[in-house]
């Protein structure tokens, strides 16, 4: 897995060169580095712990409270991380075909299709794999996919499933949750707790749980303040530069290793702005908020083209979700039970509208764009509406554009670019 990462980061520095030159972008450099550094121990730990036996492996999904996970010292994977480094090294589609050769269709999430063809396709550690699962854990609020994506992992490894339920969360996040879904999650997420118990031959210890949410909130407060650089006018960092860099607070909440990484992604940034170094080499004349999941395989493709028309990308609501849907509390162990139930995903669209004006109004955007993702209904569903009532309300312009998040198959590089360049011109009239 170190050299499947390390090419991954090869990948992506080699399509920066071949375009730099016009791209006019100042790149972030060590803050990716020791992310892809990390993710590659990362994994080779876990493949030496799955041979030596002594330590569990668990499958989860993104959204979920890892702090509990890593107190049982499971190895953690998330598979949809794992199909976004397929994307990041153009391979997603290799081993997507697997699945669909299965009978999967296309309309399924290409995250899943990811994994699952690697699964039938037999891929391990020498194709950069996540070392099989000892047992599965998901969350039924997050998404429906998830569901029978776990159910089928759980068939095919023969293996125990746990299934996190939840309520839909009805109330803004800064109001108390209904005290009725509260009882119903913070008993579910004790069930959660025997299993993990039952599985591991462990016993709950909640000392050491609170000193896992002690980390996970020291990354949660430096993501926040490295997120936050790009407030400034002109922005030291293209935002696409931080979704490399996303990845330990995905998967590492709860472990120092988060924190470690943040420490030198926050130093980078700040040496940029005492340097005066922005992430744009000209002139900042409009920034942008990313409302959709980005298309990992083009993650530079859409920053370069809004650089040539001196444009940015400042925020993303992918980034921002690990910060403001996802607090973990500074009280006893149930409070920080609560912040994983409050998730931007589970929530109603006039909050997610709501939040959007925040956004667009402390990042200082004038416009935004959003990707009609084919690869993700949950998150995608509701955006076209967040758009339209954020382009009513704020009276900023929206552009959107077809695509996949993981599936370059549907994704159309010179419509795609056709559009940006109509909608910075259009941009400049106003």
């Amino acid at each position: 897995m170190v050299e499947e990462t390390k090419a991954g980061i090869d990948f992506l520095i080699e399509s920066r060169r071949v375009t730099e030159g016009a791209t006019k972008i100042n790149y972030l450099k060590r803050s990716k580095e020791i992310s892809g550094e990390y993710m590659a121990q990362y994994y080779q730990e876990a493949w030496e712990a799955k041979r030596s036996g002594k330590t569990k492996v668990c499958w989860v999904t993104v959204p979920f409270p890892s702090s509990l996970m890593y107190t049982f010292d499971i190895h953690v994977f998330e598979p949809e991380l794992d199909g976004v480094f397929a994307g990041f090294m153009g391979e997603a589609v290799k081993w997507q075909l697997h699945a669909e050769n299965k009978g999967y269709s296309r309309d399924l999430c290409s995250y899943a299709r990811v994994n699952l063809g690697r699964i039938f396709a037999g891929a391990g550690e020498a194709e950069g794999a996540m070392p099989p699962p000892d047992f599965l854990v998901t969350a039924r609020m997050n998404c429906t996919t998830y569901i029978h994506w776990w159910e089928m992992l759980s068939r095919h490894f023969n293996i125990p499933l746990f299934i996190l339920d939840g309520p839909f969360c009805d109330r803004p996040r800064h109001e108390p949750i209904a005290k009725h879904h509260e009882e119903y999650w913070i008993k579910r997420s004790y069930d959660l707790i025997a299993f993990l118990e039952e599985q591991t031959g462990q016993k709950f210890d909640r000392d050491r749980y609170m000193e896992n949410i002690g980390y996970e909130r020291e990354a949660r407060v430096l993501w926040d303040e490295i997120g936050k650089y790009s407030q400034r006018v002109p922005s030291p960092v293209n935002e696409f530069d931080l979704l490399f860099p996303m990845m330990p607070i995905c998967w590492w909440r709860g472990k120092k290793l988060a924190v470690d990484v943040y420490k030198e992604v926050k130093a980078e940034l700040q040496e940029r702005v005492d340097k005066g170094i922005t992430a744009l080499v000209k002139e900042e004349r409009h920034r942008l908020m990313l409302v959709s999941n980005p298309p990992w395989f083009r993650l530079e493709m859409l920053p370069q083209w809004l650089a040539e028309v001196d444009s940015v990308f400042v925020v993303s609501m992918i980034n921002r979700m690990f910060v403001d849907y996802a607090d973990v509390g500074e009280g006893n162990f149930e409070d920080t039970l609560r912040g994983f139930y409050r998730q931007y995903i589970n929530l109603d669209i006039e909050e997610r509208i709501k939040w959007g004006e925040e956004l667009i109004r402390d990042w200082k955007c004038d416009a935004m764009a959003l990707m009609d993702n084919r690869g993700c209904k949950p998150i995608a569903f509701p955006i076209p509406e967040m758009a339209m009532e954020l382009e009513k309300r704020l009276k900023i312009p929206c552009l959107r554009f077809e695509g996949n998040m993981n599936d370059p198959r549907d994704f159309n590089d010179q419509k795609v670019r056709a559009q940006f360049e109509t909608f910075i011109e259009l941009l400049e009239q106003r």
